[in-house]
């Protein structure tokens, strides 16, 4: 929690409601999420997936949390691995959207076609996290200041992490 844009958990229901709408019917067709559970148990431990198909930097961009007491695990990374694994299965088509020109990486001789990005990114600080996307298989591709969504009189420098889908099985 502590580097997501709001920096702790909700305090009521009413302040989480307005943010779980948007993985609700019928919203949900415009988000790939999961909840992160424990296989022995069940017991829930943290979400992730794409809860944007169009972020900062123009392509859908993966994320997750876990809770606290289960850092350090490998279990980011484990989640992570399965969650681009499912992704890269679903069905395709071709889109237009603005995108990041430093994530642009052209399909050679079809005429400007691009290659599919999943972004996603970390505080240049948080390098347990930047190491979970790079085991997970995304690459580095921008580091860049932004404002701090937790105070927007503050700015932080993200490190960008892209990944290739069409890569795959290559």
């Amino acid at each position: 929690m502590q580097n997501n844009p709001q920096g702790r958990p909700d305090t009521s229901p009413e302040e989480t409601l307005p943010r779980l709408n948007a993985f609700l019917e019928p919203n949900d067709a415009t988000t790939y999420n999961f909840a992160i559970c424990l296989r022995d148990t069940e017991e829930m431990i943290g979400l992730g997936g794409c809860h944007r198909l169009d972020s900062l930097f123009g392509w859908p961009v993966v994320g997750y949390q876990l809770r606290k007491e289960y850092w350090g695990r490998g279990l980011a990374t484990e989640f992570l691995r399965a969650w681009l694994g499912a992704w890269c299965k679903l069905p395709r088509g071709e889109v237009e959207r603005r995108v990041h020109p430093g994530s642009v990486v052209e399909v050679p001789g079809e005429g400007g076609r691009v290659e599919e990005v999943i972004s996603s990114w970390a505080l240049i600080d948080n390098v347990a996290s930047q190491r979970v996307l790079e085991k997970g298989g995304l690459e580095l591709f921008l580091v860049q200041r932004e404002a701090d969504l937790r105070d927007k009189d503050k700015e932080v420098e993200l490190r960008v992490y892209r990944y290739f889908p069409g890569r795959q099985g290559r």
